[in-house]
């Protein structure tokens, strides 16, 4: 009788602090049917436990908690989607660690997928992918997904090698789900939403391979496959830069190293306005990382940063249209060090060759590297073309 009464009160004791806690369900084995492997599929978010520790960006749109059993997959809640058209790809994430709901998967190397369940109403496309900092502004590419009407049952599996390209990948804060503009944007229900555990650690392949010589160090020449990968935008007032790698010789030009180049296409912001605002595109941080500026401590009076620019487009004699900034960030984004280049002609090649003792301070603390320009007023854009970023000794 005593057992049974001990028994009784563990259950209930169990049953009351899952309600302060919000407990996870139970972890589940399955089989992994390619490999005969049995996986841990651990639960990350079941939405019992409300909204917590659910994010999206700025302009999404809005995110419920849904009690209705039509839109709920396994257990009692999920939460509703209802994103927005005022983003060109609205996007809502989920962190991968939380005091408050007590569960921490930062070793992201342990994590061979994703599962999820999402409801639909008719065919839509989302994405899936993984990001890098605390407000997913650093994302890494995503994987499309076409849903049908009704209940799909959706399986992520991370590139990893790709991703450590672009960041690092041990530095992964969560996973993130990505809408594409349309007229309508769609309202979707997501529930379930697990992570399935690898039984050894992954290792993602090294893809990024540098030119260097005694007197040549590469940061982008744009010829490699993998390079597109290579730069993250962002942007002020005005629409984010179109940036890509393109053969020059489609557009009428002449690399001045291999074939490629980068187009960077820059869209003036709506409207008139007396404020300064700027738009930019940068390398990503595992080149940096990769590049080691370090390795020139002590001797930076022996080399210079090069790079080519076009400039493709007429001026119309706003400010500073036609400069190029260099901001090297280091210690954050509060302090940089700073060089600037003054595209002179339209449709010739521009060579400019900045002292890197100029950016002493960021090699001493490298943070990140961005190209800068003003946002013009206007409705219309402008295009430059750069190629053959490197470090070269005097």
């Amino acid at each position: 009788m005593k057992k049974k009464i001990l028994s009784l009160i563990l259950a209930l004791f169990t049953s009351f602090t899952c309600a302060l806690v919000a407990c996870n369900s139970p972890e589940e084995k399955v089989e992994d049917t390619t490999t005969n492997a049995v996986e841990e599929v651990k639960p990350l978010y079941t939405f019992e436990e409300g909204l917590f520790n659910v994010r999206m960006a700025m302009w999404f749109g809005d995110i419920q908690l849904n009690k209705d059993p039509k839109y709920v997959f396994k257990g009692e809640k999920s939460i509703k989607l209802s994103p927005t058209n005022q983003l060109s790809t609205p996007y809502m994430y989920l962190p991968l660690q939380s005091n408050l709901l007590g569960f921490s998967y930062t070793e992201i190397l342990k994590i061979k997928s994703y599962k999820l369940a999402v409801y639909a109403e008719e065919n839509v496309t989302i994405g899936l992918g993984l990001y890098f900092d605390k407000r997913a502004d650093y994302r890494g590419p995503e994987q499309k997904y076409t849903l049908g009407a009704g209940w799909n049952e959706i399986t992520y599996y991370p590139q990893y090698a790709i991703m450590d390209m672009q960041y690092t990948v041990t530095d992964c804060k969560g996973l993130y789900i990505m809408f594409y503009e349309q007229e309508v944007m769609p309202v979707v229900y997501l529930d379930d939403v697990n992570i399935v555990l690898s039984e050894t650690t992954l290792s993602p392949e090294k893809l990024m391979v540098l030119k260097r010589t005694d007197t040549y160090f590469e940061i982008c020449d744009f010829e490699n496959a993998y390079q597109h990968l290579m730069t993250i935008t962002q942007t002020g007032l005005a629409k984010a830069p179109s940036v890509g790698i393109v053969d020059a010789k489609d557009y009428g030009i002449t690399a001045p190293s291999g074939s490629r180049v980068l187009r960077v296409e820059l869209f003036d912001k709506e409207g008139a306005t007396n404020s300064y605002s700027w738009t930019k595109w940068g390398f990503v941080p595992a080149l940096i990382e990769e590049i080691n500026f370090g390795q020139f401590k002590g001797h930076l009076d022996e080399y210079v940063l090069k790079f080519e620019t076009y400039r493709d487009f007429e001026l119309t004699g706003a400010v500073y249209e036609n400069l190029v900034e260099i901001n090297a960030y280091y210690n954050g984004y509060g302090v940089q060090d700073w060089a600037g280049a003054t595209i002179i002609e339209k449709g010739v090649w521009q060579t400019d060759a900045i002292p890197l003792n100029t950016f002493a301070n960021f090699v001493d603390s490298q943070y990140s590297f961005w190209l800068s320009f003003i946002e013009r007023g206007g409705s219309g854009s402008r295009v430059y073309y750069f190629d053959n970023f490197r470090i070269e000794k005097i």
